[in-house]
Parts: C-alpha cells; structure tokens; sequence
C-alpha cells in the first residue's frame, strides 16, 4: 500500500452501459451535478456526476451518492443495475488519482482517509 499526502478535491460517478439510461439519468440530474451523459463512439453509453452538494470529503460524498441511489424509482433502479458504476475519488494532485469500483456501493471495502 501506498500513503499519499494529497488534499480531497471531488467525488464523480462514472456509469457505463450498453444501451441508453434516460430515467437514471433524469432522476441523477435533479440530485447531482451532470457533467456529461452521452453515446460514445463504441455505442455505448457514459455519465458522468458529481456531489455537487457537498464536495468536503469522500465518505460523505459517497454516502450523498448511496441516499441518491436508495431513492430512486423502480425505473430508474432497474437501468441502473444494466450499468457499470465506477465511482472516481478525485485530490488536489491528478497524479494521485484513486477510482474506487465495484457494482454494489453501499459496501466500499477501502478505509478513507483523505484531508
């Protein structure tokens, strides 16, 4: 393990999937901050968000993003789980860039410490 002194800059959640997700990307644009949703090249679609409501540290900016999550509708949850999540730590250094992933984001298995 590496220990890094860095600064916590953002949290952004990058989703990925097959085929478009309007209803979950609805329901994320009127609790988070949109940064992009779009078809790639490749015909898959990417967004991207951020917890613009907090942005003070890791832990809470996930846990904004799980309340988000929780509340969705059935619609919404169901295009959801056809998707990738990748939620992506971001500090002061882009060198020292961590993505956090995993399917289930109720159980990130890392122990945050980031000022």
């Amino acid at each position: 393990m590496r220990n890094v002194e860095t600064n916590y800059a953002n949290t952004d959640f990058d989703l990925r999937s097959l085929k478009a997700f309007e209803a979950l990307n609805s329901e994320l644009s009127a609790a988070c901050c949109v940064l992009h949703y779009a078809e790639t090249q490749d015909g898959t679609w990417w967004a991207s968000y951020e917890a613009d409501r907090l942005n003070d540290s890791a832990p809470n900016d996930i846990r904004s993003f799980i309340e988000v999550i929780d509340g969705l509708s059935d619609t919404a949850k169901k295009q959801m789980a056809e998707t990738s999540p990748q939620p992506n730590i971001g500090t002061d250094d882009e060198r020292d860039r961590m993505a956090l992933s995993g399917p289930a984001l109720a159980h990130f298995p890392i122990d945050l410490h980031i000022s």
